[in-house]
């Protein structure tokens, strides 16, 4: 039972990464736009980070889909998670209702604490398609994220504006 339910998890997040991907590679320059709007980066940067995001989406997608690199590819999605949920809180945090999310799949989302609830309940399906498999692979993944939860309170004042 434990195999169907990994299995059926690592199957759910690899499609939803993989035509994540897909739409934002089809509506690259609305995806940009979209991250210029978080204002958590230079907007110079946004193009790079575009291409990086669809990227990881559409490599870790498809390696969760043929169960390659696990538990790793696992990881790779649930840190996904977590960054989007982290763009996403901030700038609800900032009163930002209006915004384009850059989800991908449905045109102009907007962010909302409905997208927060949706990706922590996607993170837990990417813990249960594979990356706990390992204590030692627990422990390494906790060890980042304390680092990252550390700098959480810095990146509220290192917003970009556009200018």
């Amino acid at each position: 039972m434990i195999h169907g339910v990994e299995f059926f998890s690592r199957y759910v997040v690899g499609v939803l990464l993989l035509f994540g991907s897909i739409f934002k590679w089809a509506n690259f320059p609305r995806f940009v736009r979209s991250l210029e709007n978080y204002e958590l980066m230079p907007p110079q940067m946004a193009g790079l980070a575009a291409f990086f995001v669809a990227s990881l989406e559409l490599f870790i997608g498809v390696a969760l889909l043929l169960a390659w690199w696990l538990p790793w590819s696992a990881y790779g999605a649930l840190t996904l998670f977590f960054v989007f949920t982290f763009a996403i809180s901030v700038n609800l945090a900032k009163g930002k209702f209006e915004m384009d999310c850059g989800c991908g799949f449905w045109g102009k989302s907007k962010i909302g604490w409905h997208l927060v609830v949706r990706n922590l309940g996607l993170a837990g399906l990417a813990i249960v398609s594979g990356a706990l498999w390992s204590i030692t692979h627990l422990y390494v993944w906790i060890f980042f994220l304390s680092i990252a939860l550390v700098l959480v309170p810095v990146f509220p004042k290192l917003t970009f504006h556009h200018s």
